[in-house]
């Protein structure tokens, strides 16, 4: 899975941005790539700043070859301007489900 926060520069910024994200997860919808399990973009209702992209892939090797599409490389590209802050979180699968805190019953 790959979690990405994005905050814009302001509220003018995030809605410059949300069409450029939702060309975005249509051109992945577009490709029609199985291994694509989900992807999704959200403005945030927290504030007015706020965006959020959410992908699930097959395997760690397809989630390295979207970050090296080059919709994903223009995307990224073309939205300097408006983005303030990213932080991107990749959780990999530990046989265990993702909500798995590792307690002893």
């Amino acid at each position: 899975m790959l979690d990405i926060r994005i905050t814009c520069n302001s509220a003018a910024t995030r809605k410059t941005l949300a069409p450029k994200l939702a060309a975005l997860a249509q051109s992945i919808q577009d490709s029609k790539d199985e291994q694509i399990l989900t992807f999704m973009v959200f403005e945030s209702f927290d504030d007015d700043i706020s965006a959020r992209i959410y992908a699930r892939f097959a395997t760690r090797s397809t989630m390295e070859q979207y970050l090296r599409r080059l919709d994903v490389q223009n995307f990224w590209m073309s939205t300097k301007e408006e983005i303030f802050r990213m932080e991107s979180h990749a959780y990999l699968p530990n046989g265990k489900g993702w909500l798995h805190r590792g307690l002893k019953l």
